[in-house]
């Protein structure tokens, strides 16, 4: 049976070069649940998703989907 988790990100920072975007994060998305990110421009929303879909690794921290931690994942 599946986990009731589909994506998990565990304390996850990015920066582009020395300009943090992200800081901190922390967030349990479910399965079968709709989710919305809203913020305003350049707030990160586009990164986090790169982030999600493994075309990006955090400067730290762990971004798991399905069971399976992006960073570990082949480009």
């Amino acid at each position: 049976m599946a986990s009731e988790t589909l994506i998990e990100i565990k304390d996850v920072n990015f920066a582009y070069g020395r300009r943090p975007v992200l800081t901190g994060i922390n967030m349990t998305i479910p399965r079968r649940k709709v989710v919305a990110l809203m913020g305003i421009s350049g707030s990160g929303k586009t990164t986090l998703l790169r982030l999600i879909g493994g075309v990006m690794k955090p400067t730290s921290g762990e971004v798991w989907v399905d069971g399976k931690c992006t960073g570990a994942l082949d480009q």
